[in-house]
């Protein structure tokens, strides 16, 4: 039987949470690192960005939409 973590990376793909693991980092970090924020070192930033990249992560769109006041989602 798979794990819960198995299961919801094999729907969802990769996630904040796997970036963060593979870089040694925390997953704020993460996310400043992908929103460009100033706070974090300049090697840092490329590094979570090259292991986001390698592992194909993908920001979630919905995610991001709830986070902030805009949305990419249209209700009908």
């Amino acid at each position: 039987m798979p794990t819960p973590r198995t299961s919801r990376r094999g729907r969802h793909g990769v996630t904040i949470d796997d970036v963060a693991r593979s870089a040694g980092v925390s997953r704020q970090t993460v996310s400043r690192a992908i929103n460009d924020k100033p706070e974090i070192d300049p090697d840092t930033r490329a590094r979570i960005l090259e292991v986001a990249h390698r592992l194909g992560y993908r920001p979630n769109r919905h995610a991001r939409g709830m986070a902030g006041s805009a949305t990419t989602t249209l209700g009908l």
